[in-house]
């Protein structure tokens, strides 16, 4: 840390400004948190975590590291915890401060987080989850990786005109669906549901007018969902370099987003073998209207999100033959594999390869 983090101002020189959520005046703070992936790989001994506490206020200026640490995972393996102290002296409570991570090997990254974190001013914790995303690379010799592709796939917002992009108290990032069926697109604005249409021909790219749940949101939030809109509303370009999606209006890059990691799009290895039959649902399942379910492995659970048209929910699931239970509403459900017709769905009639949830809750992938 540097010689002005680690100086610590005395209450007598402070001037108050009601009660400070992120450390008593002239007191010493502490942010706290855990890096982790979804990935089914192993860090080598050698791995190092890199986490930063950063001032993301000034629009026209690069973050400015307000303090950071770097944690040797010597075998450990994630969730890694973290700690990172600084001054209150370093803080004003009219700014905005994020925590970023990192993984490395010999220098190379490996792993970065694709959301910035909202810690200590604005209502936000000191405590976070930070889920970080592999660094895209080129194929090893031998293994099998797929393309992405602009549609039929989640894409989370990384950056909005070159600022990084903040999460929503809950974890919500704003994210984007296109449906080639009806060119429909769907997702998340960070807060409200997003809704709309889009034209598409080659890589020209055009939205119709988004709309939005109304939902109240923090300030933040709000201010950064309105910039999403009229990101998309000036579109009129695409570009898609690996894992990452850049929305152009011909002169500058509007936004960027990254393949969300639950995405079977993505550059991802595919492993030899399941560990159970249910492993082979993996990815993306598409409904009528923009509704989607998606599911991904942690360790030997899996991640389940499902949209509907109330929004985006996330569920923790386990294996159980050849269903996949989890609870919902504090309901147990289960997914399990059938036609489109057992769906009851009559959009989805004369499809063949779907999950179904319950009779009107189905989704395809043929």
């Amino acid at each position: 840390m540097s010689g002005k983090n680690a100086i610590l101002a005395t209450a007598a020189g402070l001037i108050c400004f009601g009660p400070l959520s992120w450390a008593q005046a002239g007191e010493p703070g502490v942010v706290t948190g855990t890096v982790a992936y979804l990935q089914r790989s192993a860090l080598p001994p050698n791995a190092i975590v890199h986490v930063q506490l950063q001032d993301v206020s000034a629009q026209d200026k690069p973050a400015r590291i307000v303090a950071e640490a770097k944690i040797p995972t010597e075998g450990k393996q994630v969730p890694i915890a973290f700690r990172i102290p600084y001054a209150a002296t370093d803080i004003d409570p009219a700014h905005r401060y994020v925590v970023r991570a990192t993984i490395s090997v010999g220098g190379k990254m490996i792993f970065t987080s694709t959301t910035a974190y909202p810690v200590i001013t604005r209502g936000a914790s000191t405590e976070v989850a930070i889920m970080v995303q592999p660094v895209s690379a080129h194929p090893a010799p031998g293994s099998r990786h797929r393309a992405a592709k602009l549609e039929g796939h989640e894409w989370s917002l990384i950056e909005l005109g070159r600022r990084p992009v903040a999460a929503s108290p809950d974890g919500t990032t704003p994210n984007l669906l296109l449906n080639a069926n009806d060119r429909r697109l769907s997702g998340s604005g960070g807060c409200n549901r997003l809704v709309g249409g889009y034209a598409l021909r080659g890589q020209s790219l055009h939205f119709t007018p988004a709309g939005l749940t109304r939902m109240v949101c923090p300030e933040f939030l709000m201010t950064q969902e309105q910039a999403f809109v009229a990101a998309l509303q000036s579109t009129t370009s695409y570009r898609i370099v690996g894992d990452t999606l850049e929305l152009s209006d011909g002169t500058q890059v509007l936004a960027r987003f990254k393949l969300s990691a639950a995405s079977p799009a993505g550059p991802t290895v595919t492993p030899n073998a399941p560990d159970f039959p249910t492993d082979l649902w993996l990815g993306q399942w598409n409904g009528p209207e923009g509704t989607y379910l998606v599911l991904a492995k942690n360790g030997v659970k899996y991640v389940v999100k499902i949209r509907s048209l109330d929004g985006l929910d996330t569920y923790e699931g386990v294996a159980a033959g050849d269903r996949i239970q989890f609870t919902r509403d504090g309901k147990a459900e289960s997914i399990r594999a059938g036609s489109g017709e057992v769906t009851g769905m009559k959009w989805l009639l004369d499809k063949k390869n779907c999950l179904i949830i319950k009779t009107g809750e189905g989704f395809c992938r043929d």
